[in-house]
């Protein structure tokens, strides 16, 4: 070879070459430089028997998911009769519990065993409960080395194959991607029984020794009608859907409907033009309902048998959601009540589109919405519509003599139009037996229309105006109880529809339901809106002015920082009022409330009757804004109980297939959050936004956390996060939350007061988490605020950019903490006693609090501007205000922790206790009371907090009541390990 390509060339010396040559036979940088995969030749061999050798995989996240929440899909091969199993899968966690219970029906259905079982290298195929379940039933599990999917060929080629059918069927079909799962189990039915490669037969008979009947297979997507098994004597028998699968008995379809996907016998396919058809393949359908398929015994075993392998092994769990068209359904009472997703139907490109965020349904539903047209036509539909039209009328919201065609409103100067619909939901739908039709017209205030049909919504300034707080609230409510005051809640009304409205001309387009009978000869009749209405961008202000000019009339007086929140004194008493919208509570005594009661009904309309809060008990107590309030011991208890166990029968059946395993805290470690990120980056980091029942559970478990429960305030905040890119992560946080929530329903808060020298005391904790999300490194922040010794308010957040320091991110924290909870509620507490409260803030980073107290610190010249305004704040804050502290504390004494990271069971259980979140088991409500031996030690016991340690509360404490003074300077380095004292 060297002398052929020597000779090609001339003046190269071919004796000196060879000896280069054979100088440098032991070099080996070619072999370093140019090495390469090695070719993967196609092999002729294959398995015997079945279950000889047996391929497996899971393919990659699928976006967006499917209507059940399954973004991924195992596959199971068998390499001699080509049969294939197929389950679509909500997390990689599900496919031990798919291949094992599948794995067990083949062989039981063969009568042979399975020798060996090839997969990759994936996780979940290596773990050791896999492991060790291969071992125990003697199977050889045979891995792929890592970046050689070639190794796994056959399962890979038939995820290819399974994906192309996938993608054919949803496109020529037209049908949403959210329906892959339906489509995936549909072409996987298909396939095996049609020919296939190196095989005479199907895999159907190869694997169980007969011919197939496919009389029944239909094309993904058909027309058909299906039997209406609730329609009236007199009403059509059938309803439209299209055919998206096959049940587990032959001639048994899955079939799509508006409400959801139902499996039925029952079913006509129909051609185009809407006329009965006959498949090539044989009748469809039987003749008549009672008309009885004729099925052999053994046929219609198998039959059932592979359907269910092909669904996955064994029926998947009924659940009350069928999302096949992004509609989440609820029961209420017999009732189907629906709530459409983020995304609207594909279009005919195959593409989904994102709902515009205007037309977007709020996350956390109070009450259900119900878009079912079967339910908008019933009975208690068209009564509530009648009962919202008479209060309209008797409120004059318009007036019906002034209707007129829209093209002459038109030429009226500054002229708006916009257009108002029915809005139906059933209130209070979360307790048995009392759900409420609500009928609401509501105007499409996003969208206000000038007379060229212009959106001059954004061109317009309307003020904002924020309903009472939270803490208001919670706050009014503790001094009402330290008084030995009751408290009475009451309901607005119509409470919109009694404000004028100012300001240009507004035209409402009224839907036909709320047309007069003499309307119907206009051309687009339009009436003028004289009054607020709800949905209308100026009625929140137009309200909150009306309500102060009538309460200021009545001699109330408006909080200095809270607008909806009022104090008054009568005979000698001081009362409080606070508005949430159309919803409000009076604390004093009784006959003053009684009083103030009667006042109210000459200015605003209240007809149900009024709770009060003294005579409520737990079995029946007082409701506001969803939450429950009682007495229980003579101690005032909030909770929102039955709101979580509206949360647990809606979301946990998703993501448990039984009951979870009991666990103590509601936070997902960090081992494990760094595994499942990894897991992720490994995969693609695909994601895809939370949709349909994953976005509402979010929702409803904010709610939840806002309202009554800190303990879970911090997990439900993580996991909001993911809602735009909803990943495994996410999936984990939120099954932590459901198993948390499942032992942990009937927490309470204690909201007794104990006022005890007559000064009232503040107590606020702040922490932050620095760098403490793994994706974006930024800071997470928490607070919590003590009045009167009982948690009032608390906040998680995370904070806007990833803080330089540790010191920095506390500063954050603290001013959030300071400005937003501190500050309202000494304002609150100011407004009720007219005189400063004492208050005490605790932060566990002395650098962050010596450069409060100093306005400045060496170490934090990085900062930014507006970060050292914040500082500049803070600084007069702690400086000017009389009675006000600032403490360092140790962080294992700073119960703001579990508002911002995860901590271990004994510090979670230690800050919710100082929290009042009183634990009961399942079915047995209730807190731990303190013996009186303790409530005797509690008076006069002291703990000394020092900067290393703190003293722990004796056991069955339920409160830090008191407040902290100073027994050192805090300003001398010399006295700052001495702490402070906490006096019980």
């Amino acid at each position: 070879m060297l002398e052929e390509v020597l000779g090609m060339v001339d003046g190269v010396d071919a004796e000196i070459v060879g000896e280069k040559v054979s100088m440098h036979e032991s070099w080996t940088a070619c072999l370093d430089f140019k090495h390469s995969r090695r070719v993967f030749p196609a092999t002729d061999t294959c398995a015997q028997a079945p279950l000889d050798l047996i391929h497996t995989d899971i393919c990659w996240p699928i976006s967006p998911p499917a209507h059940d929440g399954s973004r991924y899909f195992v596959t199971l091969y068998d390499d001699a009769t080509r049969l294939s199993v197929a389950q679509p899968i909500k997390n990689k966690d599900e496919s031990f519990a798919v291949l094992t219970r599948t794995l067990k029906y083949l062989e039981r259905q063969s009568g042979r065993k399975v020798r060996r079982i090839r997969s990759d290298n994936g996780g979940e195929f290596v773990s050791r409960k896999m492991e060790e379940w291969f071992a125990d039933n003697g199977i050889a599990h045979e891995l792929a080395p890592p970046y050689t999917p070639q190794m796994n060929g056959r399962a890979e080629r038939l995820n290819r194959t399974l994906l192309e059918k996938l993608r054919t069927v949803l496109r020529a079909s037209g049908m949403g991607k959210q329906l892959w799962n339906e489509a995936l189990l549909a072409v996987n039915h298909a396939r095996n029984r049609t020919a296939v490669d190196d095989l005479t037969c199907t895999p159907w008979q190869a694997f169980f020794g007969r011919r197939p009947d496919v009389s029944h297979l239909n094309v993904f997507g058909a027309k058909c009608i299906v039997l209406d098994t609730q329609a009236e004597k007199l009403d059509p028998q059938g309803k439209a859907g299209r055919i998206v699968g096959y049940g587990t008995r032959p001639h048994v379809y899955r079939v799509q409907l508006n409400e959801g996907i139902v499996v039925s016998t029952n079913v006509r396919v129909v051609s185009e033009n809407g006329d009965p058809m006959q498949t090539t393949m044989g009748q469809v359908d039987c003749e008549d309902e009672d008309q009885d398929i004729p099925l052999d015994d053994e046929e219609a075993s198998t039959e059932s048998s592979i359907a269910t392998v092909e669904s996955g092994g064994v029926p998947a769990p009924s659940t009350p959601q069928d999302d096949s068209l992004g509609i989440v359904r609820n029961r209420v009472r017999g009732w189907q009540t629906e709530t459409p997703s983020a995304f609207i139907k594909s279009t005919r490109s195959g593409r989904d589109i994102r709902m515009p965020t205007r037309y977007r349904a709020d996350l956390c539903f109070l009450t259900q919405l119900v878009i079912d047209p079967d339910m908008l036509a019933s009975k208690e539909a068209i009564s509530a519509r009648h009962r919202e039209l008479e209060t309209i009328k008797r409120f004059k919201t318009w007036e019906p003599t002034q209707v007129m065609e829209k093209r002459e409103a038109e030429k009226i100067p500054g002229a708006l139009f916009v257009r108002v619909k029915f809005v139906h939901a059933l209130k209070n739908s979360e307790l048995d037996g009392q759900a409420e039709w609500k009928a609401r017209l509501v105007a499409q205030g996003c969208v206000l229309r000038d007379a060229t049909g212009r959106n001059v919504k954004d061109e317009l300034e309307f003020p904002y105006v924020a309903p009472a707080s939270l803490l208001a609230v919670k706050s009014n409510l503790v001094l009402a109880r330290a008084l030995d005051h009751d408290a009475g809640i009451f309901d607005f009304e119509a409470a919109y529809l009694g404000a004028r409205l100012t300001g240009p001309p507004i035209f409402l387009i009224l839907p036909r339901e709320a047309w007069d009978l003499d309307w119907a000869t206009l051309n687009q009749p339009v009436v003028p809106c004289l009054k607020a209405l709800y949905g209308l961008p100026a009625s929140g202000s137009v309200y909150q002015v009306d309500a102060m000019r009538k309460m200021s009339a009545r001699g109330w007086n408006a909080m200095e920082t809270e607008m909806n929140t009022f104090y008054r004194e009568i005979n000698g008493h001081k009362l409080s009022l606070t508005l949430y919208v159309a919803d409000g509570i009076v604390t004093g005594p009784r006959k003053e409330i009684c009083d103030v009661l009667d006042e109210l009904r000459s200015d605003f309309s209240i007809t149900k009757p009024v709770c009060f809060i003294n005579a409520a008990t737990k079995e029946v107590p007082a409701r506001f804004l969803g939450m429950n309030l009682f007495l229980e011991n003579n101690k005032l208890m909030l909770e929102n109980s039955t709101y979580a166990k509206l949360i647990l029968a809606r979301y946990v059946e998703y993501c448990f297939s039984t009951k979870p395993r009991k666990v103590t805290t509601p936070t997902v470690d960090t081992e494990t959050i760094k595994k499942l990120i990894d897991e992720g980056a490994a995969s693609g980091g695909e994601t895809a936004p939370c949709t349909g029942w994953q976005g509402e559970a979010i929702g409803r478990l904010l709610w939840l956390a806002r309202t009554s429960r800190p303990d879970i305030s911090y997990a439900v905040h993580r996991l909001a996060t993911f809602t735009d890119k909803r990943d495994e992560e996410a999936d984990a946080r939120l099954r932590r939350i459901l198993a948390y929530l499942y032992y942990h329903v009937e927490s309470v808060l204690c909201l007794e007061g104990n006022l005890r020298d007559g000064t009232p005391d503040l107590l606020l904790f702040t922490d932050s988490d620095c760098a403490g999300c793994l994706r974006t490194r930024k800071s997470t922040g928490g607070w919590c605020v003590f009045l009167l010794g009982r948690l009032v308010d608390w906040n998680t957040k995370r904070q806007g950019r990833a803080a330089a320091s540790s010191t920095e991110a506390e500063l954050v924290a603290l001013h959030a903490g300071t400005t937003r909870g501190l500050l309202p509620c000494a304002s609150i507490v100011r407004s009720f006693f007219g005189k400063q409260p004492s208050s005490s803030t605790f932060i566990d980073n002395e650098a962050a609090r010596s450069a409060v107290k100093r306005g400045y610190s060496t170490a934090l010249r990085h900062l930014e501007r507006h970060d050292g305004a914040r500082l500049a704040v803070l600084n007069e804050i702690y400086d000017d205000i009389d009675g006000s502290g600032l403490y360092f504390t140790p962080s294992a004494s700073n119960i703001a922790d579990i508002l911002t990271k995860d901590v271990s069971t004994d510090i979670f259980r230690r800050a919710r206790k100082v929290f009042k979140v009183g634990v009961g088991v399942r079915g047995n409500a209730g807190i731990r009371q303190p013996t009186p031996t303790q409530e005797a030690q509690f008076q006069v016991a002291r703990f000394r907090i020092t900067r290393f340690r703190i003293a722990q509360f004796p056991v069955g404490t339920m409160s830090i009541k008191g407040r902290v003074e100073r027994t050192a300077d805090a300003r001398s380095k010399r006295d700052r390990g001495r702490g402070f004292w906490l006096k019980i």
